[in-house]
């Protein structure tokens, strides 16, 4: 997910932000790119995009792998996706 991606979030979601947008923010305070944390992740980067776009879930095994490469519990990474995704449901 990219500035122009979160921007669209509307005030409803403010609370409640996919595991991308905490993803992407440390990257960028550690200015390493998405690419990199692939490589370091082992997660193939066409995988790592589409957790990134919010195309599919951060699940446990990508979690495990994010953990280990930037930190964080895999069950906060996994409360962030399921909390993220409780709310999408609501909003329907």
């Amino acid at each position: 997910m990219n500035k122009r991606q979160i921007k669209k979030y509307n005030s409803k979601l403010s609370k409640h932000f996919p595991p991308s947008v905490f993803i992407l923010d440390y990257l960028g305070e550690i200015e390493m790119t998405p690419l990199e944390l692939a490589k370091i992740s082992d997660i193939e980067p066409d995988t790592l995009k589409k957790i990134l776009d919010n195309e599919i879930d951060l699940d446990r095994v990508n979690a495990q792998k994010i953990s280990n490469a930037i930190g964080g519990q895999v069950q906060t990474w996994l409360n962030l996706q399921n909390s993220y995704n409780v709310y999408k449901e609501r909003l329907k």
